[in-house]
């Protein structure tokens, strides 16, 4: 006869720990933010990205720059307060080309700000965007829930109009020349407990923006728009982010400093923060116990702790679940 048990008295321990480092070149979307939270202290996170012409050979000769406008379009994620935090991001040109893609290796930039966003940041609204037609007349288009940032105009035209086309011959040429573009969180003055964007550079949707005049072949002025992509897929085009977390004074940083200790609640938290390690001390004597037995069903259940619904520092929406192998590698379970 088969007999049925179920076996709900094993003995579970749990840990906090700290995560390894990302590697941010293989994110879909990276992140751009900072905020507090009473339990896991200050997050804050900036990103550098490479733009690159959309065109070989880019002829600015006469021309003058009337806007430049860096794109950042916001992916489908975002933690933390979108209702009453403002979002200071200040926007500076790299001193060097992005050669790390750990998440806690520094992003090296020149400290002149080129650039801020000051607002609310809105990732579920669409906006609505005049665009330059060469030749035509402009037109309004909606566009995806995005982030713009207006550039200082003189060094555009300083830096990138007086270019040659050479300048532009290739992606690699004008990225050695230009090397990219770093965007912060101006801490002193975003307001609020702040939060976590997530920015997609998957697609075409994010790019500096240049709208420039030039005379034409008929003694005329054209008004043209041209646009320098940022995606990781583009050639010679890197996307990179440093993720920096602060748990000074939090009961996270108590558990981390004392590994040995068994605490009634334990943390994870995305972004290479912290995550739980859990062990079955137990479970080797199994069989012992019950005998031989085929497992039918076998389950982790962990409760969330109490106020951990309370907006906006919301539960994590995706968990992952994983074991180590004898070296303490990271190896899927069967059914991941």
């Amino acid at each position: 006869a088969l007999q049925g048990t179920l076996v709900n008295d094993q003995l579970v321990t749990s840990q906090t720990v700290k995560e390894p480092d990302l590697t941010t070149s293989q994110l879909s979307s990276h992140p751009i933010g900072y905020m507090v939270d009473p339990i896991f202290g200050k997050t804050e996170s900036s990103v550098g990205m490479v733009v690159v012409p959309s065109e070989a050979s880019l002829d600015f000769t006469s021309a003058t720059l009337d806007s430049a406008v860096l794109v950042l379009n916001l992916g489908t994620q975002f933690y933390g307060d979108t209702a009453t935090s403002k979002y200071s991001i200040d926007v500076y040109q790299l001193s060097t080309a992005i050669t790390k893609y750990k998440s806690s290796d520094v992003i090296a930039h020149n400290s002149t700000v080129l650039g801020n966003f000051n607002n609310r940041i809105f990732p579920n609204t669409k906006v609505k965007v005049t665009e330059v037609v060469t030749a035509g007349k402009d037109t309004i288009r909606t566009m995806t829930p995005q982030i713009r940032i207006p550039l200082n105009k003189t060094f555009i035209q300083n830096t990138i109009l007086s270019l040659p086309t050479t300048g532009t011959s290739s992606n690699a040429k004008f990225v050695d020349y230009f090397k990219g573009l770093y965007a912060e969180i101006n801490k002193s003055s975003s307001t609020g407990t702040g939060g976590v964007a997530f920015l997609d550079f998957s697609g075409d949707n994010s790019y500096l923006q240049l709208v420039y005049r030039k005379p034409n072949t008929t003694n005329g002025v054209d008004t043209l728009s041209k646009k320098f992509g940022i995606s990781p897929s583009k050639p010679s085009s890197f996307v990179t982010a440093n993720i920096k977390h602060d748990y000074t004074g939090t009961p996270v940083k108590t558990q981390l400093d004392n590994p040995t200790v068994q605490y009634g609640v334990t943390y994870l938290q995305g972004l290479a923060g912290v995550r739980t390690k859990i062990s079955f001390p137990s479970l080797k004597n199994f069989t012992s116990v019950y005998g031989k037995a085929v497992v039918n069903k076998a389950e982790l259940v962990v409760d969330l702790s109490a106020g951990t619904y309370a907006l906006p520092f919301a539960p994590s929406q995706r968990l992952s679940l994983y074991r180590w192998d004898i070296a303490e590698q990271e190896v899927n379970i069967p059914d991941h």
